[in-house]
């Protein structure tokens, strides 16, 4: 899963949601205060682009899926 947004906080957050089911997805970068230089899709969007060309940071990262069969029944609702 890549994770792009130019509002840390927003990419902070969507970051977490899935480091919170870390049985199904694993970050690859340890550190939740570091991101991705680049886009490693190497095909930016017009928001990527617009914010670049203002000299604004892009927040970036990327989370595997694990192994782990998926259990629907392990879901937390927080409704």
């Amino acid at each position: 899963v890549f994770l792009q947004s130019d509002i840390q906080s927003v990419l902070d957050t969507m970051r977490e949601r899935f480091r919170e089911q870390s049985i199904y997805f694993e970050d690859e970068i340890e550190s939740v205060e570091e991101y991705m230089d680049v886009n490693p899709l190497g095909v930016p969007t017009e928001r990527e682009l617009s914010v670049l060309k203002k000299d604004l940071p892009v927040f970036r990262t990327i989370l595997r899926r694990t192994s782990v069969p998926f259990d629907a029944t392990a879901m937390v609702d927080e409704g």
